[in-house]
């Protein structure tokens, strides 16, 4: 068969067979494609793209949901510790003002304090009525 050239006219004849067959069904489907309007385009893929995408959201918030639940105590650790920090920030800020403020206070009542003391130890002295016995 190899040596006569028999196999070379079957595989050109299948060929040939295979080529007629596709270009009939090509001619058909394209007529009619072009009289119901059937051709495939995102329309007919859009339940397949929601179904997707809604099974996708839910597999993500799966996910975060529980990584949120095995990291909780870490995060409740974290938040007590920053809590704490910014409450002893707080709390030495405002001794620290507590504090300056006291002592701006003390410093006016006792210049205050000084000059009143000065002005009625100047009165005392020139009201003094001076007494002579003899």
């Amino acid at each position: 068969m190899i040596e006569s050239g028999e196999t070379e006219q079957l595989e050109k004849d299948m060929l040939n067979e295979i080529e007629i067959e596709s270009k009939a069904n090509c001619s058909s489907s394209e007529s009619n494609k072009g009289k119901d309007n059937s051709s495939i385009g995102l329309p007919h893929f859009l339940g397949l793209f929601s179904i997707c995408s809604t099974f996708a959201i839910l597999a993500l918030s799966y996910h975060m949901i529980c990584l949120l639940v095995k990291n909780v105590e870490t995060m409740r650790r974290d938040t007590v510790l920053a809590l704490t920090r910014l409450w002893r920030c707080t709390s030495k800020f405002f001794a620290w003002c507590c504090s300056t403020l006291q002592s701006r206070i003390l410093r006016r009542v006792s210049n205050n304090t000084e000059t009143r003391n000065a002005s009625e130890e100047n009165a005392t002295n020139s009201h003094q009525i001076l007494v002579v016995f003899d």
